[in-house]
């Protein structure tokens, strides 16, 4: 909405300006009524704002020739003035037309209030602009000329006031310049000064403006903080405390400046402060909050004048501070646009890593697979030679529980790479944390020393292992990052703790009862209290660029509470940081029954078994021949179909791969019952996004194993499918 102000003082015409546009309004002016109505004329505005008191035309006189133009006529007419303040001026203004009349001063709040009701009233059809003048109302122009010919005696009389006060004229004139010419500054500042030097730049015109030596210029932040980009200069240089916080919470207000911020109020105190030992010495301070829309955003403070401070400078520094605080509030919702747009451009790259590891680590693990299964394969098929009892046959069972360990280790690496669901199931956390260690020993330098302490028999509980692991994982990360300096101790504790209604009033989240405990320990450089606030927060880090995300203990935090339990963090500056999770103990679950090697389940019928890799297919070839099956393979989809394609009658069962080239293993799978419906079908997979149990059922596909495949589960597996 374009509105068009009049007056002839320049510096009101300015003030005026920087409130409607700082509310959002479109402003052009002219300095007397002529030249309003000329401009009005050749591109007419929405609203004017006038003063009365002008040359050349008068506002009285230009509202006259307003509501008598044909085109300007319907535009709203608002009087603001200072010098016609008499109820009968204002009944001549409402009789010449206008729809409102706002005698200064005012406060901004109320002014724009008034602006927005007239806009209101114009839209519900309560003010008819158009209302007409009547040019031969003698009425009104008799009251015209008789308050015309009022102020104009009025004026005489002010202007041999003033001739009389030179002096203090003079001096007011000074005073205004000066106000004018530093809010040019500051404007100047606001626009062209670079953020890092902006709050600087202002703070050193205002300490110059109000003689100070010292001051603060600061906002509050989305958290309720107060944070000051901008101190004096030379202020670290004459403090002797070691911390330079320049964010201080709410709860750590405090003096002269922390009750004008609560309080919403300026306020002044020439008496000498007391201060810590080592802090700056302060004799006298003013602050100013800074407020718009009857919201605290910011704050003005200063300090050790060498008069001290009176009402004259409390004002001066509201008028500053009522100036900056449209711009500030600008200034502020930008720069958190623009720290949203770079936190979602974080994630969104954040998101791109994850997908590109999620699709290497399912490339690196079908071939993983692969190569375990071979390893897996023939150490079965070894260890079906030796007698039992032998060194050769204990070394093989070794390999093969090796085998075993890795097929684990890769599905967990895959489960994390989808970000599946979890999976809860009893476990034993001991195991995962010493298996994690093992892998941290072989990562971590030779400077960081692991320390393990697991007590005996530590309770169970029901997680997922993926997750629990992944828990570990990050925690020690996190330590490894605390110490790669230096080096230092990484301890691992576990233990069981009983959790009494007592203890648990720190921990509101979680219930009494048994607990396991575990915690990370490092001697690391330890975390700051306004950093530790933030730990959790995701995309919050202190590493630099490309050291870290900023999820690590987010992710752990959410896993934590996901599997009912707790955290805590312990740490000081210099001496460390330990970790405390508590996750909730179950019942104790039924230890799970050793593996064996006994008699497998066999079989006579015919089986086509096909995989692209031709060392799985001879280890296929071997394992279901020693079955007891008469087995067929193919290295090539193609070839399979086609054979099948030939003798569909020849086949009981057939086993194949799902990623093949040319032709997948549910494609493959569906094309042989379209051949023969009642082929029975198993499908196999190292890594596939594409498939799972459910999904196979759903194409008739009889069973759906993941790589590598054990003996015993193919066996099992086998008879399961031909004998239903």
């Amino acid at each position: 909405m374009k509105i068009l102000i009049v007056d002839d003082k320049e510096q009101n015409l300015y003030m005026l300006q920087v409130l409607l546009e700082g509310h959002g309004y479109e402003v052009v002016s002219a300095a007397n009524g002529a030249e309003a109505l000329k401009n009005a004329r050749r591109d007419p505005p929405d609203m004017i704002v006038s003063d009365i008191l002008m040359p050349v035309m008068d506002g009285f006189t230009l509202c006259r020739e307003w509501k008598g133009d044909e085109r300007l006529k319907e535009i709203s007419f608002v009087f603001y003035t200072a010098t016609y303040t008499d109820p009968k001026d204002e009944e001549l203004a409402l009789g010449l037309g206008a729809d409102r009349f706002i005698v200064k001063p005012v406060e901004p709040d109320e002014f724009i209030k008034i602006i927005q009701d007239v806009i209101r009233d114009v839209e519900k059809g309560k003010i008819k602009p158009n209302k007409p003048v009547l040019e031969e109302d003698k009425d009104n122009f008799k009251l015209y000329s008789e308050r015309l010919v009022k102020k104009l005696e009025k004026k005489m009389l002010d202007l041999e006031n003033e001739i009389t006060k030179r002096k203090q004229v003079e001096e007011a004139l000074k005073q205004s310049e000066r106000e004018l010419r530093i809010r040019n500054q500051i404007a100047s500042i606001f626009l062209s000064v670079p953020d890092d030097e902006m709050y600087a730049g202002v703070l050193e015109v205002v300490l110059e403006a109000m003689e100070s030596r010292f001051g603060i210029l600061g906002y509050i932040n989305e958290k309720g903080s107060l944070v000051c980009p901008s101190m004096t200069r030379d202020i670290w240089d004459q403090c002797q405390v070691p911390d330079k916080v320049i964010v201080f919470p709410r709860d750590t207000w405090g003096g002269i400046w922390g009750r004008a911020l609560m309080e919403g109020k300026p306020l002044y105190s020439n008496k000498a402060f007391h201060v810590p030992e080592g802090h700056i010495l302060i004799n006298n301070a003013l602050s100013v909050p800074v407020v718009l829309h009857g919201e605290v955003i910011g704050l003005l403070t200063v300090a050790n004048k060498e008069t001290g401070y009176d009402e004259k400078d409390q004002a001066f520094l509201e008028s500053i501070a009522w100036y900056i605080a449209p711009v500030l509030h600008a200034r502020l919702q930008r720069d958190r646009k623009e720290e949203d747009k770079k936190k979602l451009k974080a994630r969104l790259s954040q998101a791109q890593k994850m997908e590109a590891i999620g699709t290497l680590a399912g490339g690196i693990a079908h071939d993983f697979n692969n190569i375990l299964a071979a390893i897996i394969g023939y150490a079965e098929l070894a260890i079906l030679e030796v007698p039992d009892g032998s060194k050769v046959k204990q070394d093989l069972m070794e390999i093969f529980k090796a085998g075993n360990r890795a097929k684990d280790l890769v599905q967990q690496i895959l489960t994390f790479s989808r970000q599946s669901d979890m999976e809860k199931k009893p476990v034993r956390v001991s195991r995962i944390v010493k298996e994690a260690l093992k892998f941290l020993r072989a990562s971590l330098p030779t400077t960081i020393e692991i320390r393990e302490n697991i007590e005996k028999d530590i309770g169970t509980i029901e997680a997922d292992p993926t997750q629990i692991h992944q828990i570990l994982m990050n925690l020690c990360t996190n330590a490894h990052h605390a110490m790669r300096e230096e080096g230092g101790i990484l301890e691992v504790t576990l233990t069981n703790v009983d959790m009494d209604a007592y203890t648990i009033r720190q921990y509101p989240d979680i219930s009494s009862g048994p607990y396991v405990r575990l915690s990370v320990s490092d001697t690391g450089h330890g975390i700051t209290p306004d950093v530790k606030e933030r730990i959790f927060d995701p995309y919050f880090t202190t590493k630099g660029v490309g050291e870290g995300t900023g999820l690590g203990l987010a992710v752990v935090h959410g896993i934590v509470k996901d599997h009912a339990g707790a955290i805590t963090v312990y740490s000081e500056t210099g001496k460390g940081t330990t970790f405390h999770i508590f996750l909730p103990v179950i019942e104790k679950a039924e230890e799970p029954k050793k593996e064996t090697m006994g008699p497998l389940p066999t079989g006579h019928e015919r089986i086509l078994f096909i995989d692209d890799d031709p060392g799985l297919v001879e280890i296929g070839r071997e394992i279901l021949g020693k079955l007891g099956y008469d087995v067929v393979v193919k290295t090539s989809s193609i070839e399979a179909l086609e054979l099948f394609r030939e003798q569909p009658d020849k086949f009981d069962l057939v086993i194949t791969d799902m990623t093949m080239p040319n032709m997948t293993g549910d494609r493959l799978a569906a094309e042989l019952m379209k051949i023969r419906p009642d082929i029975p079908t198993i499908l196999c997979s190292g890594f596939s996004e594409k498939m799972s149990n459910e999904k196979a059922d759903a194409l008739g596909i009889k069973n759906f194993l993941m790589k590598p495949i054990v003996m015993k589960d193919l066996a099992k597996t086998i008879r399961k499918v031909l004998d239903e």
